[in-house]
């Protein structure tokens, strides 16, 4: 068995990528964490390109058409990581999914917006999870 890894994840509703960029570096910089997970980007499918970190894979899924939601997924460089699904751009919650490690953790970050009922959207987490488990 090889040497023990850490894995520290963060997660928090941004509100607004755009204007907290330089926040966000020197957070992001300033911490130990191997994965942040943000909600409420704001940000729209041809603006990502601009929100990268330094030594992250960053991984996006973004509402088309609609104010605010996005969410995002920054992974360490060291952990391998690739996408394994996300929410179609016109759904009301927003999510994306991450495989982790050579054990292929998954991992999410889901957004639900204050108007969506909880009901319904504890229906949608369970979709999500049966198809991803």
């Amino acid at each position: 068995m090889g040497p023990r890894t850490t894995l520290k994840v963060a997660y928090t509703n941004i509100q607004s990528i755009r204007q907290k960029t330089d926040e966000l570096q020197g957070l992001v910089l300033r911490s130990e964490c191997s994965i942040w997970g943000f909600s409420e980007t704001w940000l729209e499918e041809r603006e990502t390109y601009l929100y990268k970190l330094d030594n992250y894979n960053a991984f996006y899924s973004c509402r088309s058409g609609r104010k605010g939601a996005g969410v995002t997924l920054f992974i360490k460089n060291s952990f391998k990581s690739r996408l394994i699904d996300q929410s179609d751009s016109n759904q009301i919650i927003n999510w994306l999914c991450v495989g982790v490690g050579e054990n292929n953790l998954k991992v999410s970050v889901v957004y639900r917006p204050p108007s969506y009922s909880i009901t319904d959207f504890f229906v949608d987490i369970e979709n999500i999870l049966t198809k991803h488990p």
